[in-house]
């Protein structure tokens, strides 16, 4: 599981700087054709611990990390959540492991009621319920589930975050085949700003 997860994680930041890298190219071919002043293209990602495995019900390790690409204005980000089970054998670690078979509807009627509680600060129209892929990881023994920025509020509210009590009894059972090797997850993670200019990235 470690080779996996650093593979998720290497594979996503590669794919977001091609993208980026081919928009700021094209961005500077179309500036210098019309005779606009290029500005360069920023792509920053930001990679946070948010538990370490120890002092939480769950043993959850959860990483999240921040990216997003800006050329003028506002930044558009997306939060990538990974939780891994700090055990013998590691592995991913599910919202239906840390809050049961009805996790979809205990998250779902969480939500909902903290969007009627502040219906001013929510598009609840927009919320059409939590699937396999929802984003959340475990902080102070509480999952946190994570939307993306407009998903389900205005911009100003960024990334709304929604927060469930774990049980203190918790047990989460291990991958019952795991990968030779995989009992420790090393990630070697650099928080960074990548400037993207016409002749290449900085």
């Amino acid at each position: 599981y470690q080779d996996e997860l650093n593979d998720r994680i290497l594979t996503q930041a590669n794919k977001d700087l091609v993208f980026w890298e081919k928009e700021a190219e094209e961005a500077a071919a179309y500036a210098k054709e019309k005779g606009y002043t290029y500005h360069p293209y920023g792509l920053t990602m930001i990679y946070t611990m948010k538990s370490d495995g120890t002092g939480n019900p769950s043993g959850v390790v959860s990483l999240t990390t921040t990216t997003y690409g800006q050329t003028s204005g506002t930044g558009m980000p997306r939060v990538d959540t990974y939780n891994v089970l700090n055990a013998a054998a590691a592995g991913r670690v599910t919202l239906q492991d840390l809050l049961g078979t009805d996790y979809k509807a205990t998250v779902d009627a969480g939500v909902i009621a903290k969007m009627e509680d502040n219906p001013q600060n929510f598009f609840k129209d927009q919320f059409k319920g939590i699937d396999e892929k929802q984003g959340f990881f475990v902080e102070k023994g509480e999952a946190v589930v994570v939307f993306p920025k407009y998903a389900i509020a205005p911009g100003v509210a960024g990334s709304p975050e929604f927060r469930f009590s774990l049980p203190d009894n918790l047990k989460i059972k291990p991958n019952p085949a795991p990968v030779p090797g995989s009992d420790k997850v090393k990630v070697d993670l650099v928080a960074s700003d990548v400037v993207v200019n016409a002749d290449g990235v900085s």
